[in-house]
């Protein structure tokens, strides 16, 4: 997006210092609303430390939080925000009919808790002397024995 057509070109006068041109300074005013920065403190510490950033910017080195701060009323008061947002607006949006896709979120039936697996019965042992069981067994089938 090109935001320098929104911001005017600093006036050039042939007394006192010369204002610092604001057009890199709204591309800092847009680079600290996409980092979501709150602060003009940390929008200048990403640009002392960001040397990409700078040049994105169009500066040499950052300016001081002052300068920013007077930039920033100013663009609060010439609406820079809500120019940009109605020109990104119009371009984009105005001229088409805006499709989009509407996913249905209808709860699906399904099982909430795993299912318990089923434990096999143990089979119990008993205490007692094989060999006897074994007797007892042998004598059972002979029939000499009932249980």
């Amino acid at each position: 997006m090109r935001i320098e057509q929104f911001v005017p070109e600093p006036k050039r006068g042939k007394r006192g210092g010369q204002q610092i041109d604001r057009r890199p300074l709204a591309r800092a005013f847009l680079a600290k609303a996409f980092f979501n920065l709150s602060q003009t403190r940390a929008l200048k510490e990403q640009l002392d430390q960001s040397c990409a950033l700078r040049k994105l910017c169009g500066m040499k080195t950052a300016p001081s939080e002052a300068t920013f701060s007077r930039a920033f009323s100013q663009f609060a008061q010439i609406n820079l925000g809500q120019l940009a947002h109605a020109a990104l607006v119009e371009k984009f949006v105005s001229p088409q009919l805006v499709m989009h896709i509407s996913h249905d979120s209808t709860a699906l039936e399904a099982r909430e808790k795993a299912i318990k697996k089923v434990k096999p019965l143990k089979v119990k042992k008993s205490v007692g002397d094989p060999r006897k069981e074994k007797s007892d067994l042998l004598l059972s089938q002979l029939g000499y024995r009932d249980k």
